[in-house]
């Protein structure tokens, strides 16, 4: 599985990615070590259905060639662009992944494209 390269040319934009989400036990979250992640950014807005069964209004949507879950954050920019490794929630831009999915690529059976719904505002770049 993976992602074609003539799609991975069309994603030229870097986005930093917070992955696994873990609840701290004090109503918040930690995360992996921010990662800068390669992905093409579309703001749109889509009536997208959560792993929970919430319908939600996206604000925009995000093609990448990385596997993401509900609850992570994405942020277009890139590292340098930030202070150390903040919390994501706390970063201006920075947008909570609501919905996800997995799309087979044209003319392929094990090439897939993800594409991911984020709930806040549109990047603000």
């Amino acid at each position: 599985m993976g992602t074609p390269a003539w799609i991975k040319g069309l994603m030229n934009q870097t986005l930093v990615w917070w992955a696994n989400p873990v609840s701290n036990g004090y109503n918040g979250w930690t995360f992996d070590a921010p990662v800068e992640i390669s992905g093409r950014c579309e703001s749109a807005q889509d009536m997208v259905l959560t792993e929970k069964g919430d319908e939600i209004l996206s604000k925009a949507h995000v093609y990448l060639d990385v596997d993401v879950k509900e609850g992570e954050y994405l942020y277009l920019g890139t590292l340098t662009d930030l202070d150390s490794a903040p919390i994501p929630s706390t970063v201006d831009g920075s947008m909570r992944i609501i919905a996800h999915s997995t799309i087979p690529a044209l003319r392929s059976s094990t090439e897939t494209l993800t594409k991911a719904y984020l709930n806040k505002p549109y990047f603000n770049r």
